[in-house]
């Protein structure tokens, strides 16, 4: 009898709901509060309301608890997991989409796995964030912008790899810093250097303290400003073996003498000032090379044939 004495005092107490204001002046609520219905501070809940509690006004607590989890196996009659799953919502009013929202979908008729949401949107009801997991798999997360178009989005589908991407094909990374718009690289790292692990593999061009590619007709997919150290160098290239061919027209000595006396150089090879202004292309620079040796060589053989024509005749 003690006990339901004390307990209709609580009752009685809560249905007026006393509440203190920031001067400590007890205010009395009496009329927004029915415990056989819904209550409201600071508003009269309406007879149909859906919501169980409503507060004009600013919440502040310690802890709060929102329970409202669904078992698996549950049925969506309306194909609409949002409706029940939701564990807090925020909006703008309660007919509108929401600004913030945590869901918790169990698994159902719908979806085979028990998946959480977390969103936040505009209050255009576009997107601009999502997280998704489901249980024993893939993971989500996602920004969007103004136009629900892809910005940044990390996708793991639960085994052995993740991906991220910058979707918007303008879209660059910067590490150490900021960079002013409009950004010439889609990756910069402007302090520290970069080590990657594996192969680097491109279908354009490398450049190593150059941005230029163009040399006269030709583009280079390696420009390096300044010099280049290496163990070995591989060219693949035609070669010189036409020399040794029976109808190859191989100059005389006397033709060779001319040439040098006219131009300063052997024919076939490129002059001091070419050089100098153009370079010269290492495979086909040896192979010109390895054709005035072989054109020595046949000199040095018909040498040999006519010294040994005069040995004979003493």
């Amino acid at each position: 009898m003690k006990k339901l004495f004390l307990l209709s005092i609580l009752i009685t107490t809560f249905s007026y709901s006393q509440v203190t204001d920031e001067n400590g002046t007890m205010a009395d609520g009496s009329g927004n509060t029915d415990l056989s219905g819904n209550i409201g501070i600071g508003i009269t809940p309406a007879a149909n309301s859906p919501f169980k509690f409503e507060v004009n006004g600013s919440i502040k607590g310690k802890q709060g608890w929102f329970i409202n989890t669904l078992p698996n196996g549950h049925v969506f009659p309306n194909n609409d997991w949002g409706e029940g799953t939701a564990l807090i919502r925020a909006g703008v009013d309660s007919t509108g989409g929401d600004l913030f929202g945590f869901y918790d979908v169990p698994q159902s008729n719908l979806n085979s796995k028990p998946f959480v949401w977390f969103h936040i949107e505009d209050r255009n009801d576009k997107a601009r964030f999502r997280l998704h997991a489901y249980e024993g798999g893939a993971t989500s997360f996602k920004i969007f912008g103004k136009e629900q178009n892809d910005v940044f989005q990390i996708y793991d589908p639960g085994d052995q790899y993740t991906f991220a991407s910058l979707d918007k094909p303008d879209s660059y990374f910067v590490i150490g810093g900021v960079n002013v718009w409009p950004v010439e690289h889609k990756l910069i790292v402007k302090q520290g250097s970069a080590l990657i692990e594996g192969n680097i593999l491109t279908n354009s061009n490398i450049g190593i303290g150059t941005t230029s590619f163009i040399d006269g007709s030709d583009t280079y997919r390696l420009s390096v400003e300044g010099k280049v150290r290496a163990h070995e160098v591989k060219v693949y290239t035609t070669w010189a073996d036409f020399v040794f061919a029976k109808n190859y027209n191989l100059p005389t000595l006397k033709e060779v003498e001319s040439y040098i006396k006219e131009n300063g150089h052997l024919k076939d090879i490129p002059s001091a000032e070419e050089v100098k202004e153009n370079g010269v292309k290492l495979g086909e620079m040896n192979k010109l090379l390895l054709q005035k040796i072989e054109e020595l060589t046949l000199y040095v053989i018909d040498l040999k044939k006519e010294i040994e024509v005069l040995k004979t005749k003493k």
